[in-house]
């Protein structure tokens, strides 16, 4: 033991004992930061480009253990898209989706894909938008709640017809000075555009939706 009775009233260090415990500081001890590794993390960073414009992007951060249409319902509210459950995902050697035609989203979960696939989401919509889904980093998150930690570009306009109608738009929408720019601008109005990304209502609403201890599908 690390006691030695030497009394019945009283014990004392054994001296190789002590002479240990003076080389411990205790100070660090509870302190030590874990590397990450694949033994300790509890989230990713992913970054979702649209394809065809890629200067179009979130990057996110997303807690582990997530089924697909959970991350369907995250990179829907990052890009600020309303029709969310419909879509699809494509991985290296499944297609992914809501219905018969494949793996049922809600069922699979998506670690093994995010770590060893490449994973495209092809969402429902007129304009045929596709985003590409990277892996960066493993990392660690004090509570299981998806956040975008950095953007770049627009809203992806819902229903403006497709990728090259959507750079079009935009590049006249930075432009107050262009002949259509009146006309361009109620029109993206009246869908789901925005002047400015909103992140913070972003992450708040990610943060209503995921803050319930459990999964939300």
């Amino acid at each position: 033991g690390l006691l030695v009775k030497v009394h019945q009233d009283y014990l004392v260090m054994h001296r190789d004992v002590l002479r240990a415990l003076k080389k411990v500081n205790f100070s660090k001890i509870g302190k030590e930061v874990q590397a990450e590794t694949p033994e300790n993390y509890n989230a990713y960073h992913i970054t979702c480009t649209i394809n065809g414009c890629e200067e179009i992007f979130r990057t996110i951060a997303i807690p582990t253990r997530l089924n697909f249409l959970e991350l369907e319902i995250i990179i829907c509210e990052a890009f600020g898209w309303n029709n969310i459950g419909s879509g699809q995902f494509i991985t290296d050697k499944n297609l992914i989706a809501y219905d018969e035609a494949g793996a049922n989203k809600n069922a699979l979960m998506t670690d093994v894909y995010l770590i060893n696939e490449y994973i495209q989401y092809l969402y429902d919509s007129e304009d045929d938008y596709v985003v590409d889904i990277i892996l960066d980093t493993v990392t660690n998150i004090t509570k299981p709640i998806p956040e975008v930690v950095s953007y770049g570009g627009a809203v992806p306009i819902e229903n403006i017809g497709g990728v090259t109608k959507l750079i079009e738009t935009l590049n006249i929408l930075e432009d107050k000075n262009h002949p259509d720019y009146v006309n361009v601008y109620a029109h993206a109005r009246q869908k789901n555009y925005r002047e400015r990304y909103p992140v913070s209502a972003v992450n708040k609403k990610l943060a209503r939706l995921f803050n319930r201890g459990n999964p939300i599908t």
